[in-house]
């Protein structure tokens, strides 16, 4: 009996060890991914004389649905795009 839990015990902590490399390996690709997405949006600095972007990111890890739309404010026309279906790379 005594054996049968040593051997049990090894089995789990191998298995252990190999989650802990697979969640590692998780871990370094949802951070290039979080890079890639990043890179996408453009500059805060990019402007000219008639306009200027702004970006803004936030993964979504609830929320669900795309959306786009442009509001006219003042003398100003605000174009904005969501895309949150799905997603979940903080």
């Amino acid at each position: 009996y005594l054996s049968l839990q040593v051997t049990k015990l090894l089995e789990l902590r191998l298995k252990n060890a190999l989650l802990s490399q697979q969640q590692e390996k998780l871990n370094e690709n949802l951070k290039a991914a979080s890079s890639i997405q990043k890179s996408f949006l453009p500059a805060p600095s990019l402007h000219s004389d008639n306009f200027k972007i702004a970006s803004f990111w936030d993964p979504a890890h609830v929320l669900g649905g795309d959306i786009f739309n442009a509001i006219k404010a003042k003398d100003r026309i605000i174009f904005y795009i969501v895309d949150v279906c799905g997603h979940d790379v903080p």
